[in-house]
């Protein structure tokens, strides 16, 4: 799966954090960042969801940061939603038997996540990431003709 793939370059090559799939997403508080690719006639919108462990475990890790504020939870989660789902977007590209061009948007930060989360995607791949929560939900739509 292309996405696992992209994740895992992320967190495992990147980081160097661990990687397993889980079940659940239980944790306190949840952010998200919402980023979309499209190609032809469909547009796929992915909500990339991070607990607040994580984002001060990435922040320590990529900026030396301990402490997070709000700018820090925005920046943090529209950087990883744009570098997991930017290299979805090559995966995607180096798989496919006809050429699309590929158009991924830019992030943008929606705050605390405070939806059920299991109701609202087609898709949703979740992990537990050095024992901190993360998940990707995934929706699909076709574009409206023009």
């Amino acid at each position: 799966m292309l996405i696992d793939r992209a994740i895992r370059n992320f967190f495992v090559n990147t980081i160097g954090f661990e990687v397993k799939k889980s079940d659940t997403l239980k944790c306190d508080k949840l952010f998200v960042s919402k980023i979309s690719l499209g190609y032809d006639d469909k547009d796929i919108f992915y909500d990339v969801i991070l607990d607040e462990s994580l984002l001060k475990e990435l922040s320590l890790a990529m900026f030396m940061q301990e402490e997070i504020d709000e700018q820090i939870i925005s920046d943090l989660n529209n950087e990883v939603a744009n570098l997991i789902i930017g290299n979805l977007k090559v995966l995607v590209s180096e798989n496919l038997k006809e050429r699309y061009d590929l158009e991924l948007s830019t992030p943008k930060f929606l705050g605390e996540f405070k939806k059920e989360i299991s109701k609202e995607y087609d898709k949703l791949y979740s992990y537990l990431i050095n024992d901190s929560y993360f998940a990707i939900g995934e929706v699909s739509y076709k574009k409206a003709l023009a």
